[in-house]
């Protein structure tokens, strides 16, 4: 049985978030497998990921979406509460970029 969504969901009943176990869950359902092994896998892909993301700065996953680091330049900003300038120190993110197949199928 496949997981039903913990948060809310759009108006076209699409899955706003699963949290991990409810990832763990669906993915032991698709490959028949017991949750532990389930969780030994998905924490596996996590890492690989991450792993991926920190030593080349790129990866991409099938045609689901890709992961890039990107840098921020710093900037000055104003602090709200007594309009103030505050430097805002440059730093590195993560930018996730959809696939265009993803994309499609979600406007479909």
């Amino acid at each position: 049985m496949i997981a039903q969504p913990r948060e809310s969901v759009c108006e076209k009943g699409c899955i706003i978030m699963l949290n991990k176990k409810d990832q763990v869950r669906n993915l032991s359902v698709k490959i028949s497998s017991t949750l532990k092994d389930a969780e030994i896998i998905y924490d596996a892909f996590c890492e690989v990921i991450e792993e991926g993301i920190l030593a080349e700065g790129k990866v991409k996953v099938g045609n689901i979406a890709t992961f890039e680091v990107k840098d921020v330049a710093s900037r000055v900003c104003r602090n709200p509460k007594d309009g103030s300038e505050i430097i805002v120190p440059e730093k590195r993110r993560v930018a996730v970029k959809i696939s265009s197949g993803l994309k499609e199928k979600v406007n479909a």
